[in-house]
């Protein structure tokens, strides 16, 4: 890939973010659940979604902190992780909206899904799609709530922190919800 783009004048790079002066590259995620009849349980007829919509959203946002480092793996990955680059910081979610971490997207009830925008194009799939995974269990498994969707500008609306690879190595390490 990367002798193919060289020769059309391109450079082909898979970090999060190859360019200081550019935006990054993410690795969003998109789920949702289907029953057994193939019914999406995100959906309940209505453009708020079920109350397990909310439950996933609560558990994806609970387990963000432990499973950063499995979202943003490299050193790199933290520089497309920072205010103002629409890499998203904290666990914040609303509907179609491009400033939050757990977007949920407009469309027809049978597309309710979220779209899980914190990892980096430098992510192991695998490892990201069992993280989320894992987050929407959790989420489904404690019931837990969300609390209001954003709506606007999520940085100018929450308390952002600064995202380090250490700490997302200690947090991994010493996760109950990694374990």
């Amino acid at each position: 890939v990367k002798g193919l783009a060289r020769r059309h004048g391109f450079a082909a790079s898979f970090m999060a973010k190859p360019f200081g002066d550019r935006d990054g590259n993410g690795y969003h995620t998109h789920v949702s659940l289907l029953d057994r009849h193939g019914h999406n349980v995100f959906d309940d007829g209505t453009d708020r979604g079920s109350d397990m919509l909310r439950h996933a959203i609560a558990g994806l946002a609970d387990v963000m902190a432990d499973s950063m480092l499995l979202l943003a793996p490299h050193r790199n990955s933290y520089r497309r992780l920072q205010r103002g680059v629409h890499g998203p910081l904290v666990p914040t979610w609303g509907y179609e909206n491009r400033y939050v971490a757990l977007r949920i997207p407009n469309g027809d009830g049978e597309a309710r899904r979220i779209e899980h925008r914190i990892a980096g194009a430098d992510a192991n799939p695998y490892l990201v799609t069992a993280a989320v995974l894992a987050g929407v269990l959790h989420g489904l498994e404690t019931k837990g709530d969300p609390g209001p969707p954003i709506v606007g500008n999520a940085y100018e609306q929450t308390e952002q922190r600064t995202l380090f690879w250490r700490d997302t190595i200690n947090d991994f390490m010493a996760s109950e919800f990694v374990a």
